[in-house]
């Protein structure tokens, strides 16, 4: 099930959601591509990276815990990212954040999973995101540049 993102992300973003079979809980796998201009006090990563935890909080993920991790390569590009774990409505969560510049614009990925679930969905939902691809990554003419370089 794909469902627009949270009004507090300010730019696209999408949710993508697998119903597990109590109808209770869902995977969530979500993607947004924010322009780092939509607030002038952000700008790096791992503030991206840092605020987007914390939008979890203001979203409904209760006793909030989050580390960032080793960066991640991800197709062309490479991601800060954070591991998090939470509670939902009474269940215990966990997943990843993942956070990248471009220019101008920050791409977030959030993957989570009920901790029931996640030892089997996160992987899935992680090796999906390999597949990814984004446009003006470095793979063509009009190519962005990475921070990095």
């Amino acid at each position: 099930m794909a469902v627009r993102g949270p009004a507090d992300l300010v730019g696209g973003s999408y949710y993508f959601l697998r119903l597990h079979a109590d109808l209770e809980t869902s995977a969530l796998l979500a993607i947004a591509i924010l322009s780092v201009t939509a607030d002038p006090n952000r700008g790096a990563e791992d503030d991206w990276l840092l605020a987007t935890a914390e939008s979890l909080r203001r979203q409904g993920v209760a006793n909030l815990s989050h580390r960032a991790v080793e960066d991640r390569s991800i197709v062309s590009l490479v991601f800060k990212t954070a591991q998090w774990t939470g509670s939902i409505q009474g269940h215990e969560a966990e997943g990843v954040i993942h956070a990248a510049r471009v220019r101008d614009e920050v791409i977030l990925l959030i993957a989570g999973d009920m901790k029931s679930h996640v030892a089997a969905t996160l992987p899935i939902m992680q090796a999906s995101m390999k597949t990814f691809v984004f446009h003006g990554d470095g793979q063509g003419s009009d190519a962005a540049k990475s921070p990095a370089e």
